[in-house]
């Protein structure tokens, strides 16, 4: 595969292409309930606090998927943020160590999505990961023509 091919074609952009699309879904609902809330300025306020973390991280999978993004910190970062952030909406939202004593209790299409979200986010940075490490150019095998005897 043709090097700069393989570098717009990775695992991390084809997720963050996924989430982004299956985000703005979701941008359009919360923001609509964001303009709701702002009739009473102190649940708009708050509404907007707990939405801030899911719109950046909506605004980074935009950004990664079109390959535009400035570098201030790595991708590896990003990806472990939006998987804290989306596990952390998750476990607020459903509270699993209730299902112990309540296992009748499912998830809705919320619930799903910032399962999948997390679990993807977590393969990207994994992802990341290897992709950082094959771009030091580590060797695998001895190179037998510089060895002297």
């Amino acid at each position: 595969m043709n090097s700069k091919l393989s570098d717009l074609i990775t695992l991390p952009r084809i997720c963050a292409a996924f989430l982004g699309v299956g985000g703005s879904c979701w941008a359009m609902i919360v923001g609509v309930a964001m303009l709701l809330s702002l009739s009473e300025p102190k649940t708009g306020l708050l509404t907007m606090l707990y939405f801030l973390p899911g719109w950046i991280v909506y605004f980074g999978w935009m950004t990664i998927a079109t390959g535009d993004h400035p570098k201030p910190l790595s991708d590896r970062f990003f990806w472990l943020l939006s998987s804290i952030v989306n596990i952390a909406y998750f476990v607020y939202e459903f509270q699993p160590w209730k299902w112990l004593s309540s296992p009748r209790q499912s998830l809705n299409l919320a619930g799903y999505w910032w399962l999948i979200t997390g679990f993807l986010s977590l393969i990207c940075f994994f992802a990341e990961k290897n992709k950082s490490l094959a771009k030091k150019n580590i060797p695998n095998e001895i190179d037998h023509q510089n060895i002297q005897p």
